[in-house]
């Protein structure tokens, strides 16, 4: 297995993160600050010291709540930038100058199927973490113009070469906790049920 600490590429997925400034054309990737493990078999796996620390749980609620921890890639970013036309009229040649504001939104969601690795017999339990199986290709969406585009000559508009993009909330990783746990279900302390939240 490879250990991964500060990114992951998911390979199939396209996600156009950061990059501030630049005009974003390359696949980035998921790039959370907790390790994770990209197993050869193109799965991932994510440590139970890491959801303990996100959550604030401790070694007893984790176990108890192994079976009811999921993930899923989500994320949201827009990309925007001018294009500017510049002309001349009238006998003491005017300038003018128009400034076209454009910006187009992607937004990329996957699922995995998520289950925990039993495979301790030590006295704080069997669940070590949770092996991330990724179901099917993420969906990618696109709405807006070309990143970087400018209305079609002879409109006369020139891309201002200052694509920026900004993410919009989800940031790739995303960990839920859902409810259905037999006898007391302990949940994360800050954190409710049935909610998705950017991991780490």
């Amino acid at each position: 297995m490879r250990k991964l600490s500060h990114a992951v590429g998911l390979g199939v997925a396209a996600l156009l993160l950061g990059c501030q400034g630049e005009l974003v054309t390359e696949p980035s990737s998921i790039a959370p600050a907790f390790s994770i493990v990209a197993n050869a078999n193109g799965s991932y796996f994510v440590g139970k010291g890491d959801v303990q620390t996100f959550a604030g749980w401790n070694n007893t609620v984790v176990q108890k709540n192994a079976n009811y921890v999921d993930f899923q890639l989500n994320s949201s970013t827009t990309t925007s930038w001018t294009c500017t036309k510049t002309f001349f009229t009238g006998p003491d040649d005017t300038e003018h100058v128009i400034v076209q504001q454009r910006q187009t939104s992607t937004t990329t969601q996957g699922f995995f199927t998520t289950q925990g690795r039993n495979i301790s017999e030590g006295l704080n339990g069997p669940n070590t973490g949770f092996n991330l199986t990724p179901d099917g290709a993420p969906t990618t969406v696109t709405s807006g113009p070309a990143i970087g585009s400018c209305p079609a000559t002879p409109s006369g508009f020139v891309y201002d070469d200052n694509a920026t993009t900004v993410s919009d909330g989800g940031t790739g990783l995303q960990i839920i906790l859902t409810t259905g746990a037999p006898g007391p279900f302990l949940t994360p302390t800050g954190k409710a049920v049935n909610t998705w939240y950017n991991f780490p």
